[in-house]
């Protein structure tokens, strides 16, 4: 309702300007609130079984990568071997081999870089004004250009995951779940913008969610602080009242 009502606003506007109306009705009726819908990250259980899930999928990397490193689905999509530089490490305490690639237990570890991202663009006319294809799409011109799936920089700023039993959500839905993991894992705030490649501290506050694991953990240390020594007796306890707080 607010996009009609924003749609409606300029079309008119415009129709005052060109004289076809003296006033513009939609200015008398008042916007309706736009109140954006708070993000519900995926707790850890539900991120292990979308990561579970995605492990038996041909194209299952995407969904591991959103989730653990945040990134965008485009860039997720754009991803090839070459941005990624692996190096390899002995796993065993004493194997006797020189060459790394002859450890028995020997595994990789690697440096991603984003260097692209892929996009659907909108397909524009290519024909003449003075002679146009009579097409309302820019996609349905036969000399159509400049849309379809393209390679990009990168940006700086449902039914699938059925399987796993978790509630439905877009793919790009994982970035709020990667960046409040940082924060579960207590990476600093400056950390987190430069992993998930913000250079704006409001984003942080749109991206990182306080999940109810970090409130209750919270209060825990609230608790042991303020009643560190005090044991919380049973309900059978005649002393005082119950769920009341007494010295250990």
């Amino acid at each position: 309702m607010h996009h009609v009502h924003r749609t409606l606003r300029v079309a008119l506007n415009e129709a005052v300007k060109r004289e076809h109306i003296t006033k513009n009705p939609v200015l008398v009726a008042k916007a309706p609130k736009l109140v954006e819908p708070e993000m519900e990250p995926f707790a850890v259980a539900e991120a292990q079984r979308v990561l579970d899930a995605a492990r038996k999928r041909r194209n299952g990397a995407r969904f591991a990568l959103a989730l653990s490193l945040g990134l965008r689905q485009g860039e997720a999509l754009g991803l090839k071997w070459s941005d990624l530089r692996i190096t390899w490490h002995h796993g065993c305490k004493e194997c006797g081999n020189d060459d790394v690639a002859d450890c028995p237990a020997a595994y990789p570890t690697a440096v991603m870089t984003i260097q692209r991202a892929l996009q659907r663009q909108t397909w524009q006319h290519g024909c003449d004004e003075g002679k146009s294809c009579g097409r309302k799409r820019g996609a349905d011109c036969p000399q159509r250009h400049g849309g379809g799936l393209v390679i990009v920089p990168p940006k700086s700023s449902a039914g699938k995951l059925r399987e796993t039993k978790v509630r439905p959500s877009r793919l790009h839905d994982a970035r709020h779940t990667a960046a409040t993991m940082l924060l579960v894992l207590n990476v600093p705030h400056r950390a987190i913008m430069d992993m998930m490649g913000w250079s704006e501290t409001f984003m942080l506050k749109r991206y990182v969610h306080v999940p109810d694991e970090i409130k209750r953990g919270i209060a825990d240390q609230v608790g042991g602080l303020l009643w560190k020594g005090w044991e919380r007796p049973s309900d059978e306890d005649d002393d005082g009242p119950a769920g009341a707080l007494v010295p250990a």
